[in-house]
Formats: structure tokens, C-alpha cells, sequence
């Protein structure tokens, strides 16, 4: 059937029908042969999901802006729409132009968690795109995978041609365009996979790298072929002032995420050594005041949001953060454009906001202390002053800010039952800050999730705390509120557990992944569509368990499975901070202190140093 005529049809009787039909506000539609290269781009979520997530808006924008390229979106479609996609025999296609993804050069995935891989691969077959790499043709796309799900690819590297890896906005123009330049060239399609890996530094294409395994099967050696190189080095844009959205799409359906999103500075060199974030998004880059400025008031004129967000994963340790919001405030205000300030870390800094933000909409003021224990700080390498913390908390409630958000972590290594105690102190302390302000206890949520061990981080080595372990804290803390005014929030424990075994996995957890797909697996994030048995049943079929996976400490001379791929921070350092850990030893930020030789060129590096010209 005709793509439109199905959507004629079938549109009035699905689940929010209008994350299908795409042409929305600031999307792109061009014509197919009037462009060398096509590319689909997909969050493989649910479109409110993808629709929130900043990047995949921003490569779509950057491509876009390529005149002799295309980029167009698809989501991962509800069970639902998937049934009718499959009783009208029509293959899932793009929003744009409603044609095939099978028919683009490219097909993009933009993987944020480790959860999505079966969303993944049923969005290849729904697509009639051969799951298994192996087994694709000429007349497929190129399948490539980038985000933070893809550090440690291996788990489904049997499923992607080509992984990107670090920023992806100059890897991603440079590789389209090339291709088209094999093509004109009429290499083969395989040809020109290991062409773009070879000349294109941070492409990765797995299927052309041997690995081997020793008897109790863990890594012994992973060979590349055919010249590409034995280690792949993650590559970064070197001055994100010239990484510019202003025509983000806005979503006819409502996002988790509806606003303007600013990043203010791109890495960070606090060093949590839980953060993989934190490691892989070096090195530190800021963005000057008047490029954010500037783009706020383009964004704002194009899309109409209320709310701006000032987005990096440490906010306020911007050091021209006082600057920046007194020019918004300036321009936003008297339009009621609200601040939103999350990733904020218990600083110096942390004392202006509450004053900052005190003429507009207010919103909840989110911190993320982790942990509660200063022997804990020392271990995941995340001081802070609780008293600057509460002073803070009371500062903001004085100043009318509604309510306050903690993020904790459970299982970390070496956390006691004293140190979830602690938490529950906390939690009090903050609620009662209020009282100094208004007289009655404030309104606090805490959102609690369980460790996962990632890699190129600090704790990649370390073992993921048991099951029954991670039920009995959230058990205690759970008996231990009392008081109507703090909710909790804890992240599902058989999520994370299955988020560690893939994390932590090899190229044999992809046969475990296509088996729980075929066991009906779909949709994981979601409590409503995670199937734990279609796991369970895979994981016993394959004789894979989290004795052998997640819950054993790896030595520090075992191969892991990502070693032969490279963030950029080393991993000597790595190891010298998970020693650190052990020993409840702390490191200092580099960027206001000295180098700490993780591996990053010092001279990419900037320095949060407040009397830097801020238009640098």
C-alpha cells in the first residue's frame, strides 16, 4: 500500500497519532535527487522521547544546512502503529518524505542508553533492513550508531556497519559527503565502509575487527583488518562556538522536553569517577555570552518556547554563569521566559542562583549530591559542603523557588548501610530548610537511581551491587520517610541490572539481544512493554550470567571488551583512579588546578577562571 494512503487510514485509530506525520515547525523537506547523500536520523524511543533529546536536533539541523545533503527523522513506533505497519505490508518510513528508510544511503542511530538496542532492532526489520550486518546488501542503507549506549558498542556491534565516536556534528558532514565520493566512484558497498573507517578518524566499523576469547571467556585479543587501526580514538569539536542551532524542531506531540536548550560549555574535568559522561565529554570547552545570547533570541523568535535551559553537565561551574543570566534576564523577563538551571554542582557559585532567577517563573531548583557520607565523597570524588548545600536550599526557598530535587545513587562500591542512613538525613535536612523562610517543611523529591558500572570510567572495574542487595536499601529508605512532604523516586532494579549486563558485555550479548527481541523484548524502558521473562529465557539460552558479567570485580589486566576504543582519557588513568576509590583518596579538578594527566591535550583544555574574557 501507498505510504499516505495507509496513514489516511490507519492515523485516527492509533496511540497519538501525530508523532507520524511530521512537518512541523522548523523541519526540513527537501528533494531526494536533488541531494548526493540521504540520511534518516533516529532516536530509537518513542517521539517524545527522541523529540526532547538536544542532539539529535542538532545534527539534524547541521546536516540540513548542507545543501547537497538530506536529513530526515524516524522514531521507533508503538506496538500499535507496528501492527498496522504490519497488516497493510508496509515497511516503516521516514516523516518528511514518507518514503522507505530502506531507500536513504544512510540510516543514523542516536543511542543514548543500552536499553534501546531491541527498539533498534525492530526498527530494522519493521524497515525490511537485514538485522544481522553480515547479511546486508547493496540495496541497504549503511547503518551507524553514535550517543553515550555506544561507548562500549560491542553488545551490538553485530547489528551496526559503522559507530562514531565523540562529537558527532563535523564526523557525521564529513562522512556523508565522502561517501558520496566513493559512490560516484562506484566502490562497493563494503568497500566504502572500510573507506570512510580508514580516512575518517572516530569511525569504527566493527564487523572488520576479529575478536578472540580466552577459555573462560573473556577478552584475549581484538584484531583489526584490512588496515584500519588497532585503536579508535574518539574525536571532539574543538570550538563548540561554532556549533550553532537556531531552528530547533518544535514537536507537534508534547515532549518530556519542551524548551530552549543552551549549552553553555561541553565536557567536564570534576572527575566522578561513577560519570561516564563526564569522561568521554572531554575535553572542556565553553561557549562565550554573546554566541549564547545571540542564539537564545534566534531560537526564541523561531520557535516561541518559555523556558530556557542552560544546559552542560555542571552548570554552575560556568564561570561567566552571573553574566549570562543577568543579559537573559534582561531580554526574557518582561516576556515571562522562565530559567531553568539544571546540573547544578554545591558551590560558590550555587549562592547567586536563587537571586539570579528571582524575577521570573520559578522553578524547582535540582542538586545532585550522590551520596551523603564524606567517606563516600571521597570515594566517588564528589565533595561538597553539606552546610553550603543547605545554605543554598534556604537561600532559594527564601527567594519563593517551589521545590527542591536530589539525585542519589544506590550500590555504589564500597557504600554501607550507614551510608543510605545518611541519605534519609538529608533528605530531612533539606525538607526543613524551608522553615527559616516560611514556617512549614519543604517539598523535596529525591530521585534514586542504582549504580551501573560504564565504561572508560573510574569504576568500569567495579562489581555491580546484587540484586537482593539494591532491594534491601531502597527498602530501608523507603521505611525510614515518613513525611508527607518528600517523595521518592527509585529507578527499577531489574532495568538496571539489564542496563549493566549489556554495559558490561561482549559481541556475545548480541545473540542475547536478538533472542530476547524474538522473545517479544520491545519497548524495555517502559514498565508498561518491559518483558524480564524474554530476558531471562536469552539470557539462560545463551549461558550468560551476572556471576560471570556484573557481579565480579574485573582485574585490571583483563582486556575489557572496549580497549581497543579510546575517549581520550587514558587508561592508566582510569586505573590510578580506581586505586584512588579503594583508598578513599581524592583528586582535584584539573581545570582550576593543576593538570592531572588523564590523557586529554592539555592545551584543548579550558580553565574555569572567572576573570577570562568571557568573549573568548
Amino acid at each position: 500500500m501507498e505510504i499516505q494512503k495507509f496513514l489516511d487510514q490507519i492515523l485516527l485509530y492509533t496511540e497519538t497519532p501525530s508523532q507520524y506525520i511530521g512537518g512541523e515547525c522548523n523541519s526540513v523537506r527537501k528533494d531526494h535527487s536533488s541531494v548526493r547523500t540521504t540520511l534518516c536520523l533516529s532516536f530509537p524511543d518513542t517521539y517524545p522521547i527522541g523529540m526532547s533529546y538536544h542532539g539529535l536536533k542538532l545534527l539534524y539541523e547541521i546536516v540540513n544546512n548542507e545543501e547537497d545533503l538530506l536529513c530526515e527523522r524516524a522514531f521507533a513506533p508503538l506496538p500499535d502503529f507496528i501492527e498496522y505497519l504490519k497488516k497493510y505490508d508496509v515497511p516503516l518510513f521516514s516523516m518528511e518524505s514518507r518514503k522507505p528508510i530502506k531507500s536513504f544511503h544512510f540510516w543514523g542511530f542516536s543511542i543514548a542508553t543500552e536499553i534501546n538496542w531491541t527498539n533498534i532492532l525492530e526498527m530494522l526489520y519493521m524497515a525490511r533492513v537485514p538485522i544481522w550486518a553480515s547479511q546486508r546488501t547493496e540495496e541497504d542503507p549503511i547503518i551507524i550508531a553514535g550517543g553515550h549506549g555506544v561507548y562500549n558498542p560491542e553488545p551490538g556491534a553485530p547489528f551496526l556497519d559503522i559507530v562514531a565516536f565523540g562529537d558527532g556534528e563535523e564526523v557525521l558532514v564529513s562522512l556523508l559527503k565522502m561517501d558520496a565520493e566513493l559512490r560516484a566512484q562506484k566502490l562497493p558497498r563494503q568497500e566504502r565502509i572500510l573507506e570512510l573507517c580508514r580516512k575518517i578518524p572516530g569511525l569504527y566499523a566493527p564487523n572488520f575487527y576479529e575478536v578472540h576469547y580466552n577459555d573462560d571467556g573473556t577478552i584475549a585479543q581484538i584484531i583489526p583488518q584490512h588496515g584500519l587501526p588497532e585503536q579508535v580514538q574518539a574525536q571532539y569539536v574543538q570550538d563548540i562556538n561554532k556549533i550553532r542551532t537556531t531552528k530547533p524542531l518544535v514537536g507537534y506531540h508534547a515532549a518530556v522536553h519542551n524548551r530552549i536548550f543552551l549549552e553553555i560549555m561541553r565536557g567536564c574535568t570534576r572527575g566522578c569517577r561513577f560519570c561516564q559522561a563526564g569522561i568521554i565529554r572531554r575535553p572542556l570547552r565553553l561557549r562565550s555570552v554573546e554566541s549564547l545570547v545571540e542564539d537564545a533570541i534566534q531560537i526564541y523568535q523561531n520557535t516561541g518556547y518559555d523556558e530556557i535551559a542552560l544546559y552542560s553537565l555542571a552548570s554552575s561551574d560556568y564561570p561567566h554563569l552571573e553574566e549570562l543570566t543577568n543579559r537573559l534576564l534582561e531580554i526574557f523577563a518582561p516576556k515571562g521566559v522562565g530559567l531553568s538551571l539544571p546540573s547544578l554542582r554545591i558551590n560558590e557559585q550555587l549562592k547567586i542562583l536563587p537571586k539570579i532567577v528571582a524575577s521570573v517563573r520559578k522553578c524547582g531548583l535540582t542538586l545532585a549530591p550522590e551520596v551523603a557520607t564524606e567517606r563516600m565523597q571521597k570515594v566517588i570524588n564528589k565533595p561538597i559542603s553539606e552546610q553550603e548545600m543547605l545554605n543554598a536550599v534556604s537561600n532559594a526557598y527564601q527567594q519563593g523557588w517551589d521545590s527542591v530535587k536530589l539525585y542519589f545513587i544506590l550500590g555504589l562500591p564500597f557504600q554501607g548501610e550507614e551510608d543510605q542512613n545518611a541519605i534519609v538525613e538529608m533528605l530531612y535536612q533539606v525538607s526543613q530548610a524551608r522553615r527559616k523562610a516560611h514556617g512549614y517543611a519543604g517539598n523535596v523529591s529525591a530521585s534514586i537511581s542504582n549504580f551501573v558500572p560504564k565504561s572508560h570510567t573510574a569504576f568500569q572495574w567495579a562489581p555491580m551491587a546484587k540484586e537482593a542487595d539494591l532491594r534491601e536499601g531502597q527498602k530501608r529508605i523507603k521505611q525510614a520517610i515518613r513525611s508527607p512532604k518528600i517523595a521518592l523516586h527509585f529507578h527499577d532494579i531489574d532495568f538496571s541490572l539489564l542496563e549493566g549486563m549489556i554495559a558490561r558485555g561482549n559481541r556475545k550479548m548480541a545473540k542475547v539481544i536478538y533472542s530476547a527481541w524474538q522473545n517479544g523484548a520491545y519497548m524495555d524502558a517502559w514498565n508498561e512493554h518491559f518483558k524480564k521473562s524474554a530476558w531471562d529465557k536469552a539470557f539462560e539460552e545463551h549461558g550468560i550470567k551476572p556471576e560471570s558479567t556484573i557481579y565480579r570485580e574485573i582485574p585490571l589486566e583483563e582486556k575489557l571488551p572496549w580497549y581497543h576504543l579510546s575517549c581520550g582519557v587514558s587508561s592508566d588513568f582510569l586505573a590510578k583512579e580506581w586505586k584512588k576509590a579503594i583508598h578513599q583518596e581524592l583528586t582535584d579538578h584539573c581545570s582550576t588546578g593543576k593538570c592531572n594527566n588523564c590523557g586529554i591535550d592539555v592545551r584543548s583544555c579550558a580553565r574555569l577562571n572567572k576573570t577570562e574574557d568571557s568573549k573568548i
